[in-house]
């Protein structure tokens, strides 16, 4: 069974663990200024019904850096900055439990797994910020370009699927994608 259970970010001189508390359904918050030898709770801020399936670190349209984390339900802005934390939903998604699985920056935008069905070609968000705007690019983006697999026909079965893990290697944004 495949359970997102956390992950581990950095968010200016902090680490930080994003856990899911599945008793409670709901994602906490540790964060260590020391390497992990003291960790402390920032607090339970988000509701999830089945974990933590992304995060990435990016700028705000305050121009300070936030923590995004990605969960079934969609993106949320994670302000770190004052004593106590606190989120936002930025990015609402229709729910499924592969959405944002994986999120990751890729040349200036954070792009997010729109989750699918095995049978299904599965699509993208681009997340940028403008100045004070939040820019939300979906399936084909401003340029006309295609972003996510159910863009365009033609994908082929083996393509069908949510997005598993994506990785950004220089220009290419690496995917990988199962049914």
């Amino acid at each position: 069974t495949d359970f997102d259970g956390g992950l581990l970010a950095n968010v200016g001189n902090e680490l930080v663990a994003v856990v899911y508390r599945e008793a409670a359904g709901t994602i906490q918050f540790f964060s260590s200024t020391d390497s992990a030898v003291t960790m402390v709770s920032e607090g339970q801020l988000i509701p999830s019904n089945s974990g933590v399936k992304g995060i990435a670190t990016y700028i705000g349209i305050d121009g300070l850096v936030k923590l995004l984390v990605g969960t079934e339900q969609g993106v949320y802005e994670v302000d770190t900055a004052p004593a106590t934390w606190t989120a936002t939903l930025i990015v609402p998604m229709r729910y499924h439990i592969d959405n944002c699985r994986r999120m990751t920056v890729h040349q200036g935008a954070v792009w997010i797994p729109v989750g699918a069905n095995s049978g299904e070609p599965a699509g993208m968000i681009r997340y940028s910020v403008n100045g004070d705007t939040r820019l939300v690019e979906t399936s084909v983006g401003v340029n006309g370009e295609a972003l996510g697999l159910d863009a365009f026909d033609g994908v082929t079965s083996d393509k069908l699927g949510p997005f598993l893990w994506l990785k950004s290697v220089g220009q290419y944004l690496l995917a990988a994608v199962g049914g």
